[in-house]
C-alpha cells in the first residue's frame, strides 16, 4: 500500500470528491460510469463513499485540461496535484487525524461507578421500544469519542439547553453528535454509522439528554472499555468477536513491548474491539508514530475499535473482511514489527483457495479448524526481527493430529516459538475453553531454549469470572524478562520455581513435540529439601499461632459482650438518657479534595504517601495495600486532607458502602476525590468504634444512601451527611458498645485469618507430601487423639 494510502484513507462522498478537484457532481458520476478501474464505493446504509487514497491513485494519470486548469496549474498538473493542494489549505496537512483534547482523570474504580450509573440513567430515561438494546450505548461511545477527540464540539455540547418540550432540539443535537463522529470515522477511512442507530434514541424528557451529557463528561478510555465489555453482553455476541479479557491483552502487550524495540507497524487480523492494539499502543511513549492495521469480520465491533484507538489519537488502517486474511491471494500482504491477537477458537471458516493450495511456511494445515492457520499467519506477518503474540485453545499445544504436530515441530525447529503460556480457566466469558498464549518471534532457525510458564493457578475470581491481577501478570513479566535477559546473554536460563521451566528443543523433540507447560513443569531448579522442610514446618506453625489467636479473640468477645446482653426498658424512642444528635455537631465533615488538585497522573507505586481511595475500603478498615501514592510535596500541598487515626471514611458518591476506621497505620495517609472524612471534634462526646458500628447498620446505610439518590449521579454531599441524626447514648455506655463491637471485628479477624492459614497448610504440604518431598514420621497422638497436633518437629 502506498504511503499516500497511510494518510488519506478516509472515506469521502462523491460531492466531496467533487470539491475536492473543483468540478461538478456530474462529472464524478461520469468518471465512475466511463471507467472500469474507476474505484469502487464503500455502501454504509444507503450512502455511498469513496477511499479518498483509491481514488488520488486513480486522479494521479488523469491530467486536467488545459481548458479547465488554473492560472497557477502548470501544464501536466493532475487531478491528484489539485486535490493535494486544496486538502492542504483546508486542514493545514494530509494527515486528517484527530486531535486530542486533555486526558480525562481516571481510575479503574471511579469509570466502573460513572459507567454502572450511566447505563442506569440510560435505561430509566429511553424509552427501549424505539430503541435497539446497543443504540444507548453507541451515544455513550459516541460521547467518549467526542470527549477526547474534538474539545470544541464537547464544549459546544455542554452548554446546549433544551427547553421542556424541545423534542425536535433533541433530535437534532442526537444527529449532531452522530454526524461529528461519523465525520471523524470517514476521516479515518472507516464507515459512518453512528448518526443512523443515534437517531433512533428516544428520551423521555428531551432535557434528559442533556443530563446525560453533562454526566458524561469523564468518559476516558478505561470507561470505553467497560462499554466494550456491557456492548458485547447485550449485542450477543458470540466468543470470537467478544472483547478479550483486559488483564490478557495488557498481560500480551507488555511482554511484546520494549523500550530497546523499534515499532513502527503493529497488526492485528482478528481486531474485534481493538483492545489488543489499544493496549499495545498504551505502551508507547508517541502513538502518533505507530500505524496500526487491523481485519475484522463484523462491521460494528470493527467501527468500534476505530473509535477505541481514536481515543488514543492513533493512526489506524481497519479493514472489514468476512473471510480470514489468508483467503485472498489479491490482498497485500501486510507486515508489521508486533502482531497481537486472539483469533476465533476451533472454527473452520475457510473459503476461496483449497488449503493445500496455500503454501504455508510451516506445513499444511489439518481440516476442521484454523488454529494453526492464525499462527502462521501471525509469523508470516512479521518484519524481521519481531515478535507475535496469539491466543490459541490449550488444544493447540497438545495435539495428536499429525499435521498439527507437525506444524508444532516445524515452528520450534526453525525458532518461531519463544514462550507458551497456559492460563487459568474461567478467564473468558461465556466459554470454559483452557486456553494459552504463543509467543511467537520471526523465524531465525536457531535452536534457543522455549520457556514454559504455567499460570493456571493464578487470578482470583470475581463475579464468577477470573482475572489476572496486576501482581499475576507482574510475576508472568518477571519471570519472561528473566529468561530473556539470560538468553540474550548467552546464559542457560533455570526457571522460576512453581511457574517456569527453560526447555532446550532436543527435550522438546523427546516429548514429541509437545508444548504444555505441564509436562516441563519438573525441569525447573528444585528446591533444596531442608527448604521445604522449613516452609512445611512454618505453615504448619502458622497455623497454629492462628488457632491460638482466633481462640483468644473469641474469649475476650465473649467477656465484653455478655454484660451488654440485658433488657433496656424505655417508653419512647430512645431510652431517656440517650438522644439525636446531628453528626455535624459531633464531627467535622469534609469532602476529598477536588479531580484538578489530586488527578490520576499525581499517583503512582513509587510515590511516598498513599492515597485512600473507595476500593481501599473493607469490612469497616481501610486497606493498607493501596499502590496510589503521591510525593511528600504533594502531601503537604494538601495537608488539610490527611488522615489521623480515629478519623472515619464514608464513600461520597456511585455505590455507597460501609464506613471505614482510620487506624495508627493510616495516619498520614491522604484521603481521595469520592471521599468523605469524619473527625471527631471531642474525643470525649463520641467514642469512633460506636460510630463506625452505627453507621455501618443496614437500615442506616440505606437511610444515608436516600440523601443522594436525588443527583444525577447519586451523590452525598456534606451538607446533608452533616444533618443526618445520630443515636447518642451515655458517652461510657458508647465506650462499652465500641468495646464490644472492637472485639468482634477482632474476632472476625482472627477467623479469617486461621481460615487462610489452614488454607495455606493444606496447599503446602499437599504439593510435599503427595509429590514424596517430604514424609511424615510417626506421630503418637494421632492414635489416641484425633485433635490435629501442632507441635515441631513432625517430618523426618
Amino acid at each position: 500500500m502506498s504511503s499516500e494510502s497511510n494518510t488519506n484513507d478516509r472515506l469521502v462522498p462523491p460531492s466531496e470528491l467533487a470539491r475536492l478537484v473543483e468540478v461538478q457532481l456530474p462529472a464524478v458520476i461520469n468518471w465512475r460510469k466511463r471507467f472500469s478501474n474507476f474505484p469502487k464505493p464503500v455502501r454504509s446504509g444507503e450512502s455511498k463513499y469513496f477511499r479518498l487514497w483509491e481514488v488520488m491513485a486513480w486522479w494521479e494519470n488523469r491530467r486536467i485540461p488545459a481548458s479547465s486548469r488554473n492560472e497557477d496549474e502548470p501544464e501536466g498538473t493532475t487531478y491528484a496535484d489539485r486535490a493535494r493542494r486544496n486538502l492542504a489549505a483546508r486542514t493545514g496537512s494530509l494527515d486528517g487525524g484527530v486531535t486530542l483534547s486533555l486526558a480525562v482523570q481516571e481510575d479503574d474504580a471511579s469509570s466502573q461507578q460513572l459507567v454502572e450509573d450511566l447505563l442506569k440513567m440510560m435505561k430509566a430515561r429511553v424509552h427501549a421500544s424505539a430503541t435497539s438494546s446497543t443504540d444507548s450505548l453507541d451515544l455513550l461511545f459516541s460521547l467518549t469519542v467526542l470527549r477526547t477527540t474534538a474539545p470544541a464540539t464537547w464544549s459546544s455540547l455542554q452548554q446546549t439547553v433544551i427547553p421542556e418540550e424541545g423534542s425536535a432540539e433533541a433530535d437534532k443535537l442526537l444527529r449532531l453528535i452522530g454526524d461529528s463522529v461519523d465525520i471523524q470515522l470517514r476521516n479515518r477511512g472507516h464507515e459512518p454509522g453512528m448518526r443512523v442507530a443515534l437517531t433512533r434514541l428516544e428520551f423521555h424528557n428531551p432535557r434528559d439528554l442533556i443530563a446525560v451529557i453533562q454526566a458524561s463528561d469523564r468518559l476516558g478510555r478505561i470507561a470505553f472499555r467497560l462499554l466494550l465489555d456491557e456492548h458485547a453482553t447485550q449485542a450477543r455476541l458470540e466468543s470470537n468477536e467478544s472483547p478479550t479479557p483486559e488483564g490478557l491483552v495488557r498481560l500480551m502487550a507488555g511482554i511484546l513491548v520494549s523500550p530497546e524495540r523499534l515499532v513502527r507497524q503493529v497488526y492485528d487480523p482478528n481486531v474485534r474491539g481493538g483492545e489488543t492494539l489499544a493496549a499495545l499502543v498504551d505502551h508507547f511513549p508517541d502513538p502518533s508514530q505507530v500505524i496500526a492495521h487491523g481485519e475484522g469480520s463484523h462491521r460494528e465491533t470493527l467501527r468500534l475499535a476505530e473509535m477505541n484507538l481514536a481515543l488514543r489519537g492513533l493512526r489506524a488502517q481497519l479493514k472489514h473482511d468476512p473471510s480470514p486474511p489468508w483467503t485472498r491471494p489479491d490482498r497485500p500482504q501486510i507486515t508489521a514489527d508486533l502482531v497481537i491477537t486472539n483469533p476465533p477458537f476451533n472454527r473452520g471458516r475457510f473459503t476461496g483457495q483449497r488449503r493445500d493450495e496455500i503454501r504455508w511456511p510451516f506445513g499444511p494445515l489439518p481440516q476442521g479448524n484454523d488454529n494453526f492457520a492464525w499462527l502462521q499467519h501471525a509469523v508470516a506477518s512479521l518484519n524481521v526481527g519481531g515478535r507475535a503474540a496469539v491466543v490459541l485453545p490449550k488444544i493447540a499445544c497438545i495435539s495428536t493430529n499429525r499435521r498439527e504436530r507437525n506444524i508444532r515441530q516445524a515452528m520450534v525447529e526453525r525458532g518461531a516459538v519463544e514462550c507458551i503460556l497456559t492460563l487459568p480457566p474461567q478467564l473468558f466469558p461465556g466459554t470454559p475453553i483452557a486456553a494459552s498464549v504463543w509467543f511467537l518471534r520471526y523465524p531465525t532457525d536457531s535452536r534457543d531454549q522455549v520457556l514454559f510458564i504455567d499460570a493456571g493457578k493464578l487470578g482470583v475470581v470475581e463475579n464468577g469470572q477470573r482475572i489476572l491481577t496486576d501482581e499475576d501478570q507482574q510475576v508472568i513479566k518477571s519471570a519472561y524478562r528473566s529468561f530473556q535477559a539470560d538468553r540474550d546473554s548467552g546464559q542457560t536460563h533455570e526457571g522460576t520455581v512453581g511457574l517456569s521451566a527453560a526447555v532446550p528443543v532436543e527435550v522438546i523433540r523427546d516429548h514429541g513435540y509437545s508444548l504444555n507447560p505441564a509436562d516441563y513443569q519438573d525441569l525447573g531448579t528444585r528446591e533444596e529439601p531442608s527448604k521445604l522442610l522449613f516452609e512445611a514446618e512454618r505453615a504448619v506453625h502458622e497455623l497454629a499461632l492462628s488457632h491460638a489467636e482466633a481462640q483468644e479473640a473469641e474469649a475476650l468477645a465473649h467477656e465484653l459482650i455478655v454484660p451488654l446482653l440485658r433488657p433496656h426498658h424505655h417508653d419512647g424512642d430512645l431510652p431517656t438518657d440517650w438522644r439525636y444528635v446531628p453528626l455535624h455537631e459531633l464531627c467535622d465533615v469534609k469532602a476529598g479534595p477536588s479531580y484538578s488538585r489530586l488527578p490520576v497522573e499525581t499517583r503512582s507505586a513509587a510515590g511516598e504517601i498513599p492515597v485512600v481511595l473507595p476500593k481501599n475500603l473493607h469490612n469497616g478498615r481501610v486497606d493498607g495495600t493501596s499502590e496510589d501514592r503521591v510525593s511528600q510535596r504533594l502531601a503537604e500541598d494538601l495537608a488539610r486532607f490527611r488522615l489521623v487515626a480515629g478519623d472515619i471514611l464514608c464513600i461520597r458518591s456511585g455505590t455507597i458502602g460501609p464506613p471505614a476506621l482510620v487506624t495508627d497505620t493510616q495516619t498520614g495517609w491522604l484521603f481521595g476525590s469520592n471521599l468523605l472524612r469524619l473527625r471527631r471534634k471531642r474525643a470525649d462526646t463520641i467514642d469512633a468504634y460506636y460510630l463506625l458500628g452505627y453507621l455501618s447498620q443496614p437500615r442506616i446505610l440505606e437511610r444515608i444512601k436516600g440523601l443522594a439518590s436525588n443527583a444525577i449521579v447519586p451523590s452525598l454531599s456534606t451538607q446533608s451527611l452533616g444533618q443526618f441524626p445520630i443515636a447518642l447514648p451515655p458517652f461510657a455506655e458508647q465506650r462499652r458498645i465500641g468495646e464490644a463491637l472492637r472485639a468482634l471485628d477482632h474476632q472476625i479477624t482472627a477467623y479469617r485469618s486461621l481460615v487462610w492459614a489452614a488454607t495455606e497448610a493444606r496447599t503446602n504440604l499437599v504439593e510435599h507430601l503427595l509429590g514424596g518431598a517430604l514424609v511424615p514420621r510417626h506421630n503418637p497422638y494421632v492414635s489416641a487423639d484425633p485433635v490435629p497436633y501442632f507441635g515441631e518437629g513432625i517430618f523426618s
